[in-house]
């Protein structure tokens, strides 16, 4: 020990000694502001809405205007994209013209006010729908879109974990006779007899119960269902398939694990 300390402060080596606790700070100080810059990764805008003139023609009817605005968000983030102001009324020519968002896109006949999507760690283009809807008298005019309440949010990737899955039982054949609660694997999900069957195909529901709670494209799913998708749990609002959690109004996504 007495030479460890002797040759550390030896005045030949102290500068050199120095120059590695300078170098071992640095590299401590860069480490730390990486962590924190990772800790902090949250959704943005990678190009915003920029104003756009609208001509509205002679003729009756509402418009609907398209746009788009694109999000970088990491992968397994939950992004929801929004107007705080979601109607806006502009006096033009002694008429009116009043823009709604309805943030679908235009071509779907269900629309929300707000758009939700899970993050790919990649750019994500989304489209925005507005409806403006003219009076009479503003016919034939243009008008500037400023859609500039404009708010994202984001939030980190859910904790909740689904049911596993257990592959040591059959897989379902459909020559097989099951008799009640009898469970078989099929698409790598459990499904529970309620009753006796022959030839009936699990993902079709019918006299099986699906065990498994983890979301899948191949079942389908009926109103207040609860699924885990993406660390988050979910629940149907009417029957459903296809529909990913996330990216169709059908899921509500509840909070908490339980």
């Amino acid at each position: 020990m007495q030479y460890f300390f002797t040759s550390f402060f030896n005045h030949d080596n102290i500068n050199k000694n120095c120059n590695v606790v300078k170098k071992l700070t640095l590299f401590f100080i860069l480490l730390l502001a990486s962590l924190n810059l990772n800790a902090s990764t949250t959704c943005q805008f990678t190009s915003q809405l920029i104003p756009d003139t609208v001509s509205i023609s002679p003729d009756w009817g509402d418009y609907y205007f398209e746009t788009s605005v694109s999000v970088f968000c990491p992968a397994g983030f939950k992004f929801k994209i929004e107007l705080e102001q979601k109607t806006v009324t502009t006096t033009l020519n002694d008429g009116k013209v009043t823009s709604t968002f309805l943030g679908a896109t235009c071509d779907s006949n269900t629309h929300l006010n707000y758009i939700e999507n899970i993050g790919t760690g990649e750019q994500q283009s989304t489209s925005l729908c507005f409806r403006i809807t003219p009076t009479s008298d503003a016919r034939g005019e243009s008008i500037i879109f400023y859609p500039s309440t404009l708010s994202l949010y984001s939030i980190e990737p859910g904790s909740c974990k689904p049911k596993q899955v257990d592959y040591s039982k059959p897989e379902w054949n459909e020559n097989s006779i099951y008799n009640t609660n009898d469970i078989v694997l099929h698409k790598d999900q459990n499904y529970k007899a309620k009753y006796w069957t022959q030839g009936n195909i699990p993902t079709a529901g019918g006299p099986w119960i699906l065990l498994s709670d983890s979301w899948s494209s191949v079942n389908s799913y009926n109103a207040k269902s609860i699924v885990v998708h993406n660390g988050r749990k979910w629940r149907a609002k009417w029957w459903t398939e296809g529909d990913e959690p996330g990216t169709n109004e059908v899921w509500e996504l509840l909070s908490g694990c339980n």
